[in-house]
């Protein structure tokens, strides 16, 4: 990547202008269309309105607030590792260049092998059950990463592990999202959703990296894992309300 900056960032750039070109080839189903309600007021105060109702109808429902807090916390605790993953691998533990990227790569392999086994598990189970394991493997696999890697070796051994936790949370992640908001308003829980989670990792990026200024790039390890846990937390709140109100606990116990 040193020696050849250009040639990795202009790969990198065509590599995901393929992927996002393929999306064409990507053929849905028809959808009903949603009725559009004639506009009688003024401009000012129907865009008024229609913000007011988008915040009372993402918001005022505490499953969903739940649900946006759980993916929101779990993308901030993703930050530091993104961040400064390659300096804790390559100023830290002295890893050279090549042998971190190495590592990644063999990571990302990993992880896409896993992720298609993790689908064929989530089609026959809930979307939520299988997040909340990754949200396990992620939490438990980061907090013995604080105090176990110390070398090379073992570095490539918990970003193999890491890769894995993370390939079945992330599969688990967009069919959650699909059983949890109303299909008829997908579009607009998901953005709500893209809002915090967003607020949450520029938040998460500062205190973060003042953070480990303070107290060097190990602390990725731990960040990781206490924000995972959190999230964890805070789907657990979600799934009892949900089951509670759905009914599926009285079903569960017969």
């Amino acid at each position: 990547a040193t020696e050849h900056l250009w040639a990795s960032v202009w790969g990198g750039a065509g590599l995901y202008l393929l992927s996002m070109a393929l999306l064409f080839l990507v053929r849905e189903k028809d959808y009903v269309p949603v009725p559009l309600r004639e506009v009688r007021r003024g401009v000012c105060r129907t865009v008024w309105e229609e913000t007011a109702g988008y915040f009372h109808e993402c918001f005022h429902d505490r499953l969903f607030v739940w649900l946006f807090l759980c993916l929101g916390l779990n993308q901030a605790s993703m930050i530091l590792r993104t961040m400064f993953s390659v300096l804790l691998a390559t100023k830290d533990l002295e890893m050279s260049m090549g042998e971190y990227g190495r590592v990644s790569g063999v990571s990302a392999v990993l992880g896409a092998v896993a992720a298609l086994g993790v689908g064929a598990w989530v089609d026959r189970s809930r979307p939520a059950k299988v997040y909340g394991i990754g949200s396990c493997l992620v939490s438990l696999v980061s907090l013995l990463g604080w105090f176990l890697v110390r070398t090379p070796d073992l570095y490539a051994l918990f970003a193999l592990l890491t890769a894995v936790a993370y390939a079945v949370q992330s599969t688990a992640y967009a069919p959650l999202l699909m059983s949890a908001f109303p299909a008829e308003k997908y579009g607009q829980y998901s953005s709500a959703n893209s809002t915090i989670s967003t607020l949450m990792v520029m938040g998460g990026a500062s205190l973060g990296g003042w953070l480990t200024t303070r107290f060097g790039f190990r602390l990725m390890f731990l960040w990781d894992s206490l924000f995972t846990a959190l999230g964890l937390l805070a789907l657990v709140a979600y799934c009892r309300g949900k089951c509670s109100r759905d009914g599926q606990c009285a079903k569960a116990e017969e």
